[in-house]
């Protein structure tokens, strides 16, 4: 009896010391992060692809044109890393758009931008 005990307590700690069975990784986590803030955007700079990545927009951000000294208004979005070792990549899309308001392929990007805060307001 006096080993069943010993064995039930060695278990119950032993749970209560090991990692859960569904531990998230830091990059895991920041995934998550990522999609909470920004839509996540391939490789490919396409007029469909930041169409669709418009529809999924979160943050508004500027990025700063010395040609026009203006700032261009764009969506952020993030890339996931290509290969072991690399990071995530977050960027400022900003879409052209065509008469019909529909996105073009004249899409700029800049990796230098400024978030947009977000507030709600009355």
């Amino acid at each position: 009896m006096a080993y069943l005990r010993a064995a039930l307590v060695a278990t119950i700690i032993s749970m209560a010391v090991a990692a859960p069975a569904q531990s998230v990784t830091d990059q895991q986590r920041l995934g998550r992060l990522l999609r909470d803030a920004a839509p996540r955007f391939g490789f490919v700079f396409s007029a469909d692809a930041v169409a669709a990545a418009l529809q999924k927009a979160k943050t508004l951000c500027t990025c700063s044109d010395s040609t026009l000294n203006a700032a261009r208004v764009g969506f952020i979005v993030y890339m996931v890393p290509r290969a072991a070792g690399e990071a995530f990549t977050a960027l400022c899309l900003t879409p052209g758009f065509s008469v019909d308001g529909s996105v073009t392929a004249a899409t700029g990007a800049c990796a230098d931008f400024t978030a947009f805060s977000t507030s709600s307001t009355p």
